[in-house]
């Protein structure tokens, strides 16, 4: 049985210890000078502010966008992937024509715009050294992930293309709601 928490009751509870920890994990890094932090009409899929600011961070950080291929290969390697969609976003933006609710096999689905209300990347992003690949549904919102997780210290790279790209190189896509419940019944289990 899938858990349903509304959005607002999760950080009104969460967010006094959460933000207690990422001041802690992220006490000596401090945003740029230049960061200009995020802003709502920013987060909107496809808004033109969402657009612009993405096509300015790839202008400016072209390194952080790897191919599909490459990105598999950093997994291999041992970095996180992470799909930063909201649930929202997940069931209403289709990866592949006619089939939503599509992520990439493995990926952990950590919502940005929930970074930005917490005030910073969750701490499993930020130990390690651990390399963070991003996706979204096309690249514009894991664009915009690679900037503020630059801003926090940690190596994160986006897939060019996004989840489409993924799909397009032929690597795996699977039901994203279906790693939940698999997640669900092992945690039942223990």
């Amino acid at each position: 049985m899938r858990r349903t928490v509304t959005m607002a009751l999760l950080l009104r509870l969460a967010r006094p210890l959460h933000t207690r920890r990422l001041t802690r994990l992220y006490a000596d890094v401090r945003p740029g000078a230049d960061y200009i932090p995020l802003t709502p009409e920013e987060l909107i899929p496809k808004s033109p502010e969402m657009v612009a600011r993405a096509t300015r961070v790839k202008e400016e950080h072209p390194e952080r966008f790897v191919t599909p291929a490459d990105a598999a290969e950093m997994l291999r390697k041992g970095a996180t992937l992470v799909d930063v969609r909201t649930e929202q976003q997940v069931l209403e933006h289709e990866v592949r024509d006619g089939v939503p609710a599509l992520t990439a096999k493995n990926a952990r689905r950590i919502a940005l715009d929930n970074w930005v209300i917490a005030g910073g990347p969750p701490p499993m992003l930020g130990g390690g050294g651990r390399k963070v690949v991003l996706a979204c549904t096309a690249g514009p919102k894991s664009a915009l992930a690679v900037e503020y997780l630059l801003q926090f210290g940690v190596d994160a790279v986006a897939v060019a293309g996004g989840l489409k790209g993924w799909d397009a190189g032929g690597l795996e896509l699977v039901d994203a709601f279906e790693e939940d419940e698999e997640d669900e019944d092992e945690d039942e289990d223990e």
